[in-house]
């Protein structure tokens, strides 16, 4: 059971990332966008904590970062009208590979 909540405090710890960066587009440098953006990251940073309890600190970081950013880039894509070329596509599976391979040796401890 405590497995299972580590992954949702690191779930939510990701979705306040991308909302809180977000929203420096959102808020296009009003200083109001700073303040959500700063909560965002703070809350964050709060559950990112908490999910240390049951997840090894190096994969939890390796996941926060490469979901984040690749649930940032599709926030671009799909709310923002942004693209992706091939190489920002191809980063962004070399990432996910990484994210894989990390959490294979952190079985492969066990």
């Amino acid at each position: 059971m405590r497995a299972k909540r580590a992954w949702l405090f690191l779930g939510l710890a990701i979705l306040s990332e991308v909302l809180g960066t977000s929203t420096i587009k959102i808020f296009e440098g009003q200083w109001y966008g700073y303040v959500v953006l700063c909560a965002f990251i703070a809350l964050a940073y709060y559950l990112m904590s908490l999910s240390l309890i049951g997840i090894p600190v190096g994969l939890a970081y390796a996941v926060w970062e490469i979901v984040g950013v690749a649930c940032i880039a599709l926030v671009g894509v799909f709310i923002f009208e942004e693209s992706l070329s091939i190489y920002q596509s191809i980063g962004l599976g070399v990432g996910i590979l990484g994210i894989v391979l990390v959490n294979l040796g952190y079985a492969k401890e066990k």
